[in-house]
């Protein structure tokens, strides 16, 4: 059976402060048949991220030998030979594909984020950890528990304003054509979105010199690729999102009809 070491004890907490905070927790994991395992002294590692089907992992510290051991070893479970992205005296960047099961889809499937980067040294993986509550905590602690050796170093309750989540602002704007892309800022700088509004369509179409459909076919096209780029940050981090569901005054579900 794996080893779970609790540094930490995880106390329930109130209705209340579940409500209007959110768990944040220093984790580590010995993970044992991980390429980690290899990562000793001075040669250690940085996961940047992890998007969809790929990890952007930074070496440091290697030399010729034991970068060529560690390449093999991240090959295993994967259908392809990790990609040299860069290559400087003494460090790697990596894109790997990402194995089927591992820590990071496990924290996903607990419906937990990582805040990245992740930090791998000393044969251990470290990861930053968002929780809706101290319950699924727990239950991811036990779930990661199937990897190996868990730590949990620090646990703290922290309210969702005081995380920093980067919204990758060039991936949502370079899905916008040129013209969607002005016709936005317009609308945007002349109040169309304000409440109540100080601009119409009609107006700025004639701005533009073109028919009112055209006009509104341009706006729906801008705003419906802004919000699928802020819905795969939300997806990304569904803790962030269920918390800020949670804020005080705001009804957890919609009303029905009357």
């Amino acid at each position: 059976m794996n080893a779970l070491t609790w540094p930490v004890r995880l106390g329930v907490a109130s209705r209340e402060r579940r409500v209007l905070l959110v768990v944040e927790a220093r984790i580590r994991v010995r993970h044992k048949g991980c390429f980690t395992e290899r990562l000793h002294g001075p040669l250690n590692g940085v996961q940047l991220s992890s998007e969809r089907d790929s990890d952007v992992l930074v070496l440091h510290g290697a030399e010729n030998g034991q970068l060529e051991g560690i390449l093999t070893a991240l090959s295993a479970g994967r259908l392809r030979r990790p990609e040299v992205i860069d290559r400087a005296p003494g460090s790697v960047v990596l894109r790997v594909r990402s194995p089927a099961h591992s820590v990071v889809s496990d924290v996903a499937a607990a419906g937990c984020t990582i805040l990245w980067p992740a930090l791998f040294a000393n044969g251990e993986e470290s990861y930053t950890v968002l929780a809706p509550s101290h319950e699924e905590l727990d239950a991811l602690v036990k779930r990661l528990g199937a990897h190996g050796t868990v730590t949990l170093e620090r646990v703290e309750e922290v309210p969702p304003s005081a995380l920093n989540v980067s919204v990758p602002l060039a991936d949502i704007t370079t899905a916008l054509t040129e013209r969607q892309l002005v016709i936005l800022q317009r609308a945007i700088a002349e109040g169309y979105y304000d409440s109540p509004r100080r601009t119409s369509t009609e107006a700025l179409a004639a701005e533009f010199g073109v028919t009112r459909s055209t006009l509104e076919e341009h706006l729906r096209k801008a705003e419906r690729r802004v919000l699928e780029g802020f819905a795969g940050v939300l997806l990304a981090q569904p803790v962030i999102a269920r918390a800020a569901a949670r804020r005080p005054g705001r009804p957890a579900r919609a009303p029905g009809p009357r």
